[in-house]
């Protein structure tokens, strides 16, 4: 039997996943050309991430029956998962490389407090929970997360076949 330490622990460590999967969908931004980001295209990804989140955060409260007294550390929680979404700030068009460098080093700062924060978030969802929704919530969040991470390998593996291909032409 686990005790209420390793729980919390697990808690955090599947957050802290979650946390990185649910952000890595900004590395797969449509693009026009080689290091441009199509603005239409980015718009629609944020718009259909942002529905995509919700509906897996409805699903994820309908399997987990929350009672009421579970309600205020699920919204916690929800809030912190939709607050992991990609940032919508794009660097100055001309910046130069140390400007890049501080600008992307800034939007990680954030990133990783928003992360520490849906960590939290999950570890005091996790405390609220009986044992039977603990089981769920972990199944559930693993399952997401591993096909996450099979679309995104899949899918940097399919891009970086492209960029070889242009790349030769």
């Amino acid at each position: 039997m686990r005790t209420l330490t390793q729980n919390l622990s697990k808690a955090m460590r599947i957050g802290a996943l979650a946390a990185l999967i649910a952000a890595a969908p900004a590395a797969f931004a449509d693009t026009t050309q080689a290091g441009s980001t199509n603005p239409v295209a980015h718009q629609d990804f944020h718009k259909h991430y942002a529905e995509h989140m919700q509906k897996q955060l409805d699903h994820l409260a309908a399997l987990l029956k929350l009672e009421p007294r579970q309600q205020e550390a699920w919204q916690a929680y929800a809030k912190s998962v939709m607050a992991l979404m990609p940032s919508r700030q794009r660097p100055p068009e001309n910046a130069n490389v140390v400007e890049l460098s501080k600008f992307h080093a800034e939007r990680m700062t954030e990133m990783a407090q928003r992360m520490t924060d849906s960590s939290h978030a999950l570890a005091m969802l996790w405390g609220v929970l009986d044992n039977d929704q603990r089981m769920t919530l972990d199944r559930e969040l693993q399952r997401e997360m591993m096909q996450r991470r099979e679309f995104m390998f899949s899918h940097m593996h399919h891009k970086r076949v492209w960029e070889r291909r242009d790349a030769s032409k």
